[in-house]
């Protein structure tokens, strides 16, 4: 099941107090045609139609994938400590997604930073420090509906 975390910084004594960002765990992609047929969004069927022209080829589904769109890859994410960014790299997954994720081309350590990289699963256990305040994010995890 897709599933997220929202990492949002709540030290009012912070100038990044409110603000922050999502990380998910492996998203199902699509074909980026069969995702703007889905839609009926105006202004997201714009954002991928630009993205399109872009080149890119394949986007997250949107859950529910009421359309039964194809998973033809997945979006994997992992969070780099040192260098405090979120590094994302799409993969095909024929049967076990950590097993894709090990036979794929993605790198081992941050490519800025060197430093390690650590998937959806060990960022939410480990927690991510506020870039400017240094203190710990609130994390607020989600999921989506699949059917």
């Amino acid at each position: 099941m897709p599933a997220g975390c929202d990492f949002v910084c709540k030290n009012k004594k912070c100038d990044c107090c409110g603000t922050g960002f999502t990380m998910t765990g492996p998203w199902p992609m699509g074909d980026i045609n069969d995702i703007i047929d889905s839609l009926s969004s105006e202004e997201r069927i714009n954002e991928l139609i630009k993205l399109k022209k872009e080149g890119r080829e394949f986007a997250c589904i949107i859950y529910p994938n009421d359309k039964d769109i194809y998973i033809d890859r997945y979006r994997i994410n992992f969070w780099s400590v040192e260098g405090n960014c979120i590094w994302q790299y799409d993969i095909v997954v024929e049967d076990d997604i950590e097993e894709a994720i090990l036979d794929s081309d993605i790198p081992k350590l941050c490519p800025k930073t060197e430093s390690q990289l650590l998937n959806y699963s060990e960022t939410i256990k480990k927690g991510i420090d506020c870039p400017h305040c240094k203190k710990k994010l609130k994390q607020n995890r989600w999921f989506a509906k699949e059917k």
